[in-house]
């Protein structure tokens, strides 16, 4: 079940969401009341869902649709939206298996969750108001989407060339009696460790949201990321002997203007080149 105070969509529910799913799953026997006030910062505390284990977005994926008015979040059962005013919900997105579904982000632009299911390997979107989906490509066997950029017409992410090594998370070990999303591994410095020393090779791609065309823009054995925002737009530029790759990203702005004048930049760094 699932805990937050009721402000305008911020990162704090999907923090509040995230702390409340480990609170229920360890009083599953004590339910939490619908509402308190918190001891410590004197703000009134609102359960806004009756599953176990229903968890929210991480803190920087924009789980909201563009009106404000809906968030998206999981659950056990599958992909749930929650009317904010009424805090009424429904189910989205079906799952028939733990672990089936995973949630990218909601547009900014229009009211659609995109998502990916993982024994298919494929990335979806489902329209948050009709409840209709639609299957947008099929992806790398060993690939992911991170994200999908402001205005809604390409999707990023990475995937692992060949069939050699474990892809990380394979031998994950939570916490007795925790799962979801959002539950940090015991062994997550371990696996990110052997997953760095392993060198495998990586592909940065794009997708192209309306013909599903792919865009290979970096080769290399291990990348990282660093930004600010967390959706990003237009291609990658190579930068030749460099070794690196720089990406435009437009942050959500409070007007069309602001974000046709203000392109944010990151960059995604070769850490080690192929030999």
């Amino acid at each position: 079940m699932t805990l937050l105070r009721l402000r305008r969509p911020s990162i704090l529910p999907a923090l509040l969401i995230h702390l409340t799913a480990l609170l229920a799953t360890a009083q599953t026997t004590a339910p939490a009341p619908r509402e308190w006030l918190d001891p410590d910062t004197g703000h009134r505390i609102h359960r806004l869902t009756d599953e176990p284990n229903s968890t929210g977005f991480y803190f920087n994926m924009n789980a909201y649709t563009p009106d404000g008015k809906r968030m998206v979040y999981s659950a056990p059962d599958g992909i749930h939206v929650l009317e904010l005013a009424s805090k009424q919900t429904k189910l989205l997105v079906p799952t028939t298996q733990p672990g089936q579904l995973r949630t990218v982000i909601v547009g900014h632009k229009t009211p659609t969750l995109y998502y990916v299911n993982n024994p298919e390997k494929a990335l979806y979107a489902a329209d948050v108001e009709t409840g209709q989906t639609r299957k947008l490509a099929q992806l790398p066997p060993r690939g992911g989407i991170s994200s999908v950029n402001a205005d809604e017409t390409l999707a990023a992410g990475t995937y692992i060339e060949g069939t050699a090594g474990e892809d990380y998370g394979q031998q994950r070990v939570n916490p007795p009696g925790m799962t979801g999303p959002l539950v940090q591994p015991l062994n997550k410095g371990e696996m990110m460790e052997r997953r760095l020393a392993a060198r495998l090779p990586m592909v940065l791609f794009t997708v192209d949201l309306k013909s599903g065309e792919k865009r290979e823009l970096l080769h290399s054995t291990t990348m990282k990321a660093s930004s600010s925002s967390d959706v990003f737009d237009a291609a990658a530029r190579s930068r030749a002997g460099e070794g690196q790759t720089t990406i435009r990203s437009h942050r959500r702005r409070r007007s069309r203007r602001q974000s046709r004048r203000a392109p944010f930049n990151f960059t995604i760094r070769r850490l080690a080149h192929s030999d």
